[in-house]
């Protein structure tokens, strides 16, 4: 899953890769910062798309994995991203799966996809 997190005090924006929950990745970074960590985002991909996203970003490239704030990058995350954590955890689950593609889960609100995400684990289960 590539997340974007955003420093509260400097405004610097990470853009990273995990295969781990957002939570565990974020509090793991936010160990080694001196700036508050907030979520700003999340959406389905791999390492080539964090690549991929480094490069199309590298304007507002600062150091490491972190952007400094451009309006290209935030307007990327307010359009492309899921902006709950846990919201986005479903929704990598149901497009890794192949249950949903990404597209079509963006035309749905937060309540639908987690209840989709509900229908797909009891499917799997049962």
């Amino acid at each position: 899953m590539i997340y974007f997190l955003q420093g509260e005090i400097t405004r610097r924006i990470k853009i990273g890769f995990t295969t781990r929950f957002i939570h565990s990745r974020m509090g793991s970074l936010q160990v080694g910062s001196p700036d508050k960590l907030v979520f700003l985002g999340a959406h389905p991909g791999d390492e080539r798309t964090e690549y991929e996203l480094h490069n199309k970003f590298q304007e507002a490239y600062s150091h490491g994995e972190w952007f400094n704030e451009s309006h290209e990058l935030t307007q990327y995350i307010e359009q492309r991203c899921i902006h709950d954590m846990e919201v986005a955890h479903s929704v990598d689950s149901l497009v890794s799966s192949g249950a949903a593609s990404y597209e079509a889960l963006l035309q749905l609100d937060y309540k639908e996809i987690n209840e989709r995400y509900m229908s797909y684990l009891v499917n799997k289960l049962g």
